[in-house]
């Protein structure tokens, strides 16, 4: 079963030709199923676990952002009950999981898509 896509929540202006953007998507992971404006996709994991992953920008994206005088800054989080045994997140949750999220910073020059596996 695909993610259950629930959408914008709210976006706000916030000066110099920027947005904060905040997307909630919720439902059930399922290998080949896409979230984060499809930008992100679940892939089967050794072990019955499940990996999420988001590409990293190539060349062709980097000159198509600067082409339109396009800029991506931002960071992504994530929360979730399952146990993840790896990622590459610059922050993690905290005091035994209880608060904060699985954090990726993400911009153009981004050599490593964000990635997270679990179960």
């Amino acid at each position: 079963m695909k993610m259950q896509k629930e959408g914008l929540v709210g976006a706000e202006y916030v000066g110099r030709g920027r947005m904060h953007v905040k997307l909630h998507e919720e439902g059930i992971m399922a290998p080949g199923g896409k979230f984060f404006m499809g930008f992100a996709q679940f892939l089967d994991a050794p072990n019955g676990a499940i990996r999420v992953q988001a590409p990293s920008l190539g060349p062709d994206e980097r000159k198509a952002l600067q082409a339109g005088r396009l800029n991506l800054d931002g960071d992504i989080r994530m929360t979730t009950d399952l146990v993840v045994s790896e990622h590459n997140a610059s922050a993690t949750p905290w005091f035994g999981g209880l608060w904060g999220a699985y954090k990726w910073h993400v911009d153009k020059n981004q050599t490593v898509g964000p990635t997270a596996v679990m179960k």
